[in-house]
C-alpha cells in the first residue's frame, strides 16, 4: 500500500501539486501491516527481543505509512 500511495504523491508532485497548509492525511487499511508484524514476531520469536530484526518491526508499526506519506507531502503537525 506504501508504495502505491507514494507513487501517486510522487506524480503529484512532478505535476507541481504541493499539499496545502491545512491539509489532513487519513490513511486506512484493512489489515495493518500484517506481513512485516509477522516478520518481527517471528524474529522475536526466534532470536529473542534482544536480537529481533529492526527491519520489519519500523513497517509493523501501525501508523508508520501515514507517517512516511506525510514527510512525503512535506505535512507537519501543527505544533511545528
Amino acid at each position: 500500500m506504501l508504495r502505491s500511495a507514494a507513487n501517486v504523491i510522487e506524480l503529484l508532485n512532478q505535476d507541481g501539486w504541493t499539499a496545502a497548509a491545512d491539509t489532513a492525511l487519513v490513511v486506512s487499511t484493512s489489515y495493518g501491516a500484517v506481513d512485516s508484524t509477522w516478520r518481527f514476531g517471528v524474529s522475536m520469536a526466534t532470536h529473542g527481543d534482544a536480537q529481533a530484526s529492526p527491519t520489519p518491526f519500523t513497517h509493523s508499526v501501525h501508523n508508520s505509512c501515514a507517517g512516511a506519506l506525510s514527510e512525503l507531502l512535506g505535512l507537519h503537525t501543527g505544533g511545528q
